[in-house]
């Protein structure tokens, strides 16, 4: 990751650590990293760009949602299923950032299908990998994921 962040204003101190691209055709790309003057650790999911996206978009179809407490919640299929080819990287990044900044928020975002994404790995983050309320999410443009269950959870 060559981007240079001193350049954009209120981001010069944030330090990308790690890129995940995922989808049979690695369509779905974020990064996770950390940002010392507010103390966080990022978590940010590109929005949709190709066509790819898109098919996972308009993969509307619903499936029961297994989160622990979300009892007869179902979810998007596509966002689900792009979620979980992620998560598993994400939290292992997040784990090593969380390791060497305990105190940090973690702050999960994104734009579209990144900030549908963004909801699903926030709430794996907080509830299947224990992180609670040290999750917060920052979404833009999200389509919906969730039935009224889901949406409620």
């Amino acid at each position: 990751m060559n981007i240079d962040y001193t350049k954009i204003s209120r981001v010069g101190d944030f330090v990308p650590t790690s890129e995940f691209v995922v989808g049979s055709d690695g369509s779905i790309t974020g990064f996770v990293g950390y940002q010392p003057s507010v103390g966080a650790i990022w978590v940010v999911f590109r929005g949709s760009s190709d066509i790819e996206n898109w098919i996972t978009n308009f993969d509307f179809v619903r499936q029961s949602y297994p989160l622990s407490g979300c009892g007869g919640c179902s979810v998007h299929e596509g966002f689900y299923q792009a979620e979980q080819q992620a998560i598993q990287r994400i939290a292992s990044a997040v784990s090593s950032l969380r390791n060497t900044h305990p105190n940090y928020q973690i702050v999960v975002a994104g734009h579209s299908l990144g900030a549908a994404l963004a909801t699903l790995t926030a709430l794996d983050l907080a509830v299947t990998y224990g992180y609670g309320s040290g999750v917060s999410v920052y979404n833009y443009g999200s389509p919906r994921i969730f039935n009224e269950n889901g949406a409620n959870f």
